[in-house]
Parts: structure tokens; C-alpha cells; sequence
């Protein structure tokens, strides 16, 4: 059985890969890389210091503009953001059965008509509801990633925004004038480095991911094959 394979996912050709990446366990759950927090805490406050004793009586602005960052940084939450990505999922699979269903449910919603395209153009022979469900989730899976990422990406700078970005930005010219910027632009660096390893967006997509990954590798009962078995099946090398 054939199904229809958008033109991003058919295979090219490349030139021969030498080196296998996923033959340590480190590529698939990291190693501590010391490099990534240069700045270590104590270093980093020995820094802010510095510069609140050089604003002297006004080091009070100081500690304002840190207590915004660190709220910041405390409000963008790594594991949140997996987990909104991981529910995306879910998002997905429902839409792909309302349309399955043909009941008009969701049609409201901004990626229904992605989804119905998707099922226009396939026509499917499978038995199992969600062997057809997945198949489809796999096939949107790149155009529904840019999707919901923007939109988690504008619901982020939504909640940032009650942080006050305005006082933010006026609390860090008032330290500017008093002090050398050089020593504000390396304290923003330091902050970066050791409170925003790893950006949330970056979270939200492996957590969008992670249910992908359910959806490639459920087996189908009727061929006995898995999704991305499935999948390959049906594609064309070019």
C-alpha cells in the first residue's frame, strides 16, 4: 500500500557518513560540559558586586535589575516547557481524528485545515484508527512543529511581558551611566551563561518531539509493522 509523501520528506543522497553518532550513550543524554556555565555563581555575584560598590549609594538599582532577571529566568521553566511540547502532541492527534471522524469538530482551530488537506490528498486503507492517526501526525510533524512553536514562543513573551521589560530597560540605562557598560554587558553574558543554559523553545520542541517518537514507533496489528516501517514502505528515492 502506497500513501502520499510530501516532497520534504522523500530521501537525497548524500555523500557517505564515516562516523556513527550514536555509538556512545553521551550523544543521547549529554555529558556535563563545564563550558556551557563559564561563569560559575560565586563568580558571577563577585562580579555584581563590583559594580553595586561603583554605584555606591545607588547600588539599589543593582539589586533591582538582578531581581528582574532572576524572576525571569525562574519563569521560564526547562521542564514546563517539555512537558506544554509533550502535550502538543495531543493537540495533533485530536485534530487528525475530528477530521477522521468528519463530525466538525475543532474546525475552529487554526491547523484543522493543514490536517483535513493531509487527509484529502491520502487515501487510507488501514484498518486500525490509530495506525491512520499516526501515520498523518508523522507526516504534519514538521509543519505542525513551526506551528505550535510560534505559538508557544508568543505565549512566552506574553508571560514575560508582565515581568516589565520597560523598567527592566530603565533600571539598566540608570547603571550605565554610573558605571562602564563593559562591565554590565559582561555581567548580562555571566547571567546568560549560568541561569538560561537551555532555551525553553528548544525544550518545548523536544518535548514536542518525544511524542513524534510514540507516534514512529507504534506498531500497527495488522502488518505487524511499525509507523516509520510504514512509512519508508511508502516513499520514493530520488
Amino acid at each position: 500500500m502506497r500513501f502520499y509523501v510530501p516532497e520534504n520528506f522523500r530521501l537525497t543522497k548524500k555523500g557517505r557518513d564515516h562516523m556513527n553518532i550514536f555509538e556512545n550513550r553521551s550523544n543521547f543524554i549529554g555529558t556535563f560540559e563545564p563550558e556551557r556555565t563559564k561563569n560559575s555563581v560565586q563568580n558571577l555575584f563577585k562580579l555584581a558586586k563590583e559594580i553595586r560598590e561603583k554605584l555606591s549609594k545607588q547600588g539599589y538599582l543593582l539589586d533591582s535589575y538582578l531581581s528582574y532577571v532572576l524572576e525571569a529566568a525562574n519563569n521560564t521553566l526547562l521542564y514546563e516547557a517539555a512537558e506544554k511540547g509533550f502535550e502538543a502532541g495531543s493537540e495533533l492527534q485530536n485534530l487528525c481524528y475530528a477530521v477522521m471522524d468528519g463530525s466538525g469538530a475543532l474546525e475552529e482551530h487554526p491547523f484543522y485545515q493543514t490536517v483535513k488537506q493531509s487527509f484529502d490528498l491520502q487515501q487510507d486503507t488501514y484498518q486500525e484508527r490509530t495506525t491512520i492517526m499516526s501515520l498523518h501526525s508523522v507526516l504534519l510533524a514538521d509543519a505542525f512543529m513551526e506551528y505550535a512553536t510560534q505559538s508557544y514562543v508568543r505565549e512566552q513573551e506574553a508571560m514575560l511581558n508582565i515581568l516589565d521589560d520597560v523598567k527592566l530597560c530603565e533600571l539598566y540605562k540608570k547603571i550605565i551611566f554610573l558605571v562602564d557598560e563593559n562591565l554590565m554587558e559582561q555581567l548580562n553574558l555571566a547571567l546568560k551563561e549560568r541561569f538560561f543554559i537551555v532555551p525553553v523553545v528548544a525544550g518545548f520542541m523536544q518535548g514536542l518531539t518525544n511524542d513524534l517518537l510514540y507516534s514512529l514507533t507504534y506498531r500497527d496489528s495488522e502488518t505487524s509493522r511499525q509507523i516509520f516501517q510504514l512509512i519508508m514502505d511508502a516513499m520514493s528515492i530520488e
